[in-house]
């Protein structure tokens, strides 16, 4: 118990620290007023409308410049918030939690299948969602095979 403590406090850190290189990377959103059209949607719906001065963007609207122009921070921190989910779920996988964590990281890997990607910046973006959401379904579903308890729902005997 105490390793998972200092690894989901390791993966918390990490979630932070690429959140906060995100913003600053995608601040640069501010100095590329051509982009504010296509990529400060959520300040166009806030503000019912066109942006017209830098301080009316929305902190979202950072994040969404920097995956699609540098999407190195906000792919890892996908991948970390994924892996504290695992982390968290890990030690419970033989219980009924683990199928609703199977079902997200299948609706993950799904859904990232039939987006298209208009930057490469997304591109990457989406592939680090798709890649760690099939490698932790696979790996939880093996942890529940081998698992008979969950599978039989009984515990059988053997003499």
């Amino acid at each position: 118990m105490k390793y998972k403590s200092i690894i989901l406090s390791t993966l918390i850190l990490f979630v932070v620290m690429t959140g906060l290189f995100s913003l600053y990377e995608g601040s640069a959103l501010t100095d590329n007023p051509e982009q504010w059209k296509y990529t400060a949607v959520f300040s166009q719906m806030m503000n019912g409308g066109e942006i017209m001065e830098k301080s009316a963007i929305s902190q979202l609207d950072y994040f969404l410049y920097a995956i699609k122009f540098r999407p190195f921070f906000p792919s890892s921190m996908v991948v970390f918030i994924l892996l504290i989910i695992f982390t968290a779920v890990f030690p419970f996988i033989h219980k009924n939690k683990s199928r609703l964590v199977l079902a997200v990281y299948l609706l993950l890997f799904i859904s990232s299948l039939f987006v298209q990607p208009a930057e490469q910046g997304t591109a990457v973006f989406l592939g680090a969602l798709r890649y760690t959401s099939l490698l932790l379904f696979c790996f939880s579903a093996l942890i529940l095979l081998k698992n008979k308890n969950f599978i039989n729902r009984r515990v059988v005997n053997k003499l």
